[in-house]
């Protein structure tokens, strides 16, 4: 692998020893899916033996005979229908996903594959990525190596600052881009409420916070811009079963990648006058990567936050994307290992078989890039255009990651007209697929809603941090202290609203008692009073999972939790 990427120094088994390592399961369909591959290429060549021509894998067998080899492969089944008809997947989502579409139990859930918009483009037409082969050409050309791209085009040294939004904008993509679903649920002082949910059970303090409103209210229109946001995601018209929420591959490795142009290679800590703080001052990003314990013993969270809300984001240009600390020292850890995110994006794109630049803006309605002239254009920097026909030879041969990244911004939004499209699209997706969208009917109650419109980012910095001056939007940059108000001024929720009377059931039977390491939640779609018992993530449930309040006393006593 170094050599078709080439890197100067990398030792890729001692670097990803520091990365998160894939969960028990997850291991075992990738180790499923590399057995089905390898059953497919054997089978595959000895046709080709035998009949002394090339055939395509999928071509040999029917879908019978493929899904005969799924099954001997160890290929996870998809659930049934059946399995979403219980009472908890009725008005709670799961972790996962699984369920949130009852027809199609795997749409949008953790651990399927990402959906593809455009058909898959390999160099056999079945996993080799684009430019694996050093002497295949590609419209006459050999593909750039992705190092040399970023070297050449993406690396960029220095970064002004966009006056208009802080760094936080940068840190919100991140944060719900990566994934979110390991964070322990606690215990809730509302847990002997009945059917009471705020992706289950929420504290008084709002640990838990309605991320679509933020998401979709807050951040989405500032990435894409108004008219972008009417034009690809629109007004709610409710939730449609036909619709796969799933991401798309070409948002998750591509698109949604806009954000790494965003990082600034200082991370800033501010103390109460939002001025670099003097026991802890500003970091070079390099330094913080691998650090959690910085947190711990130099301040606490709020420096870094005050840092995120007080600083304002880098700008973005064609001529100024990806800073040295991500191309040239990400994830060091000393001076002799690196790794660069810019070739790590462009080589994850072609791993993907996603299609070039010029197929996904036939995709989105936009017009094919024809000559330099008309890149130019898109781009408005002729010397960038240039430099990027010079490396790539041929203007189809453009991968779609730098090719998005390097458009002008659309007016009013951070991203150009194919970023614009392609993030937008899966934003409604996203919406319109999920059963559990805030404002999907049976949800929530339209008091509950006007509470859940009051939620801001800055009101959760109030609630969870000690930093007692904030800006109105969190996203906005503003001059402290002209432009900041205190926590006391800034609206909160009444989680009163959620409150219902105790049912009779629960009067005689009392509540459940709670588990260790696991949480229950209260149904009564069976008709009984009935708790719904889970556990957290890594244990195992042991016992019923459900419980009966039957007279004066539950059904049975509480399950327990297992360590995996």
């Amino acid at each position: 692998m170094s050599s078709h990427l080439s890197f100067s120094v990398v030792l890729w088994s001692s670097e990803f020893r520091f990365h998160p390592q894939a969960k028990p399961e997850t291991q075992e369909f990738s180790r499923a899916g590399e057995v089905f591959h390898t059953m497919l290429q054997v089978l595959k060549k000895r046709a080709e033996q035998e009949h002394e021509r090339v055939f395509r894998a999928a071509d040999l067998l029917s879908e019978e005979n493929l899904q005969l080899l799924a099954q001997l492969s160890e290929c996870p089944a998809a659930p049934s229908p059946d399995l979403c008809e219980s009472s908890r997947h009725h008005k709670y989502r799961s972790v996962s996903g699984v369920c949130n579409n009852r027809i199609n139990p795997l749409w949008g859930a953790a651990g399927s594959a990402l959906v593809r918009w455009l058909p898959a483009e390999y160099e056999d037409e079945e996993g080799e990525p684009k430019g694996w082969n050093p002497e295949r050409l590609h419209n006459g050309f050999l593909l750039p190596s992705p190092r040399r791209v970023s070297r050449e085009i993406i690396s960029s040294s220095c970064k002004r600052a966009d006056e208009e939004y802080t760094q936080l904008l940068v840190d919100w993509g991140q944060y719900i881009d990566h994934d979110i679903s390991f964070t322990p649920q606690s215990s809730s002082s509302t847990a002997a409420w009945t059917d009471v949910d705020c992706y289950n059970t929420c504290e008084n303090v709002h640990p838990c916070f309605p991320i679509q409103i933020i998401t979709m209210r807050d951040y989405v229109p500032k990435i894409i811009g108004l008219e972008s946001l009417e034009r690809y995601v629109g007004p709610y018209g409710g939730y449609d079963p036909t619709i796969d929420a799933s991401a798309a591959n070409v948002f998750a490795t591509a698109a949604f990648r806009f954000g790494h142009a965003t990082i600034y290679p200082v991370l800033s800590r501010f103390n109460e006058s939002f001025q670099e703080h003097e026991r802890f001052p500003h970091l070079r990003l390099h330094e913080s990567f691998f650090s959690p314990w910085r947190i711990v013993k130099e301040g606490g969270i709020e420096p870094t936050v005050r840092g995120l809300i007080g600083s304002p984001a880098p700008a973005v240009s064609p001529n100024s994307l990806l800073v040295e600390d991500v191309t040239e020292m990400l994830v060091v850890l000393d001076t002799r290992r690196h790794m660069d995110l810019a070739a790590l994006n462009l080589q994850r794109g072609r791993d993907h078989g996603l299609a070039g630049y010029n197929e996904w803006r036939e995709f989105c309605g936009l017009k094919r890039i024809e000559t330099l002239d008309e890149l130019t254009e898109a781009v408005r920097d002729f010397r960038v255009a240039q430099k990027i026909l010079n490396v790539y030879k041929h203007l189809d041969n453009i991968d779609v990651w730098l090719g998005g990244l390097v458009e002008k911004f659309l007016p009013g939004s951070r991203t150009g007209p194919l970023f614009a499209c392609l993030i937008g699209k899966q934003m409604k997706v996203l919406r319109d697929g999920d059963r559990f969208w805030w404002e999907a009917e049976g949800v929530f109650t339209q008091q509950q809603q006007q509470e859940l419109l009051k939620v801001s980012l800055s009101r959760v910095i109030c609630d969870n941090s000690d930093i007692q001056e904030v800006p109105p939007d969190s996203f906005r940059y503003g001059k402290y202290p002209t432009d900041y108000v205190s926590c006391r001024d800034v609206a909160s929720m009444n989680l009163e609203v959620w409150r219902e009377e105790e049912s009779k059931d629960l009067q005689q039977c009392g509540s459940p008692r709670p588990i260790k390491n696991g949480d229950f939640i209260f149904s009564s779609k069976s008709g009984k009073l009935t708790a719904l018992y889970s556990c957290y993530h890594g244990f195992t449930l042991e016992g019923a999972a459900e419980i009966f309040c039957e007279g004066d006393r539950w059904s049975d006593g509480p399950p327990r939790c297992a360590c995996e």
